[in-house]
């Protein structure tokens, strides 16, 4: 059997999690997740398939969420 990488597999790294998880931790759509990185507001990196991975930790999620009213 070859070892080679399906394209659907994210090639996360340390400190790095999928869109999908960044829209689920946040509770918003991964639509707004991609925007935030597109327009600069989010740091991330676009995998040679295509996929965007994104910097995580606890100061980024801290700083994704509305202020506490």
């Amino acid at each position: 059997m070859h070892k080679i990488p399906s394209p659907f597999t994210v090639p996360l790294r340390d400190g790095e999690i999928a869109v999908k998880d960044a829209a689920r931790r946040l509770g918003i759509t991964a639509d707004a997740v991609y925007y935030w990185i597109n327009h600069g507001q989010l740091a991330a990196r676009k995998t040679p398939s295509g996929r965007w991975c994104v910097s995580w930790d606890e100061a980024t999620e801290a700083a994704c969420r509305p202020p506490r009213r």
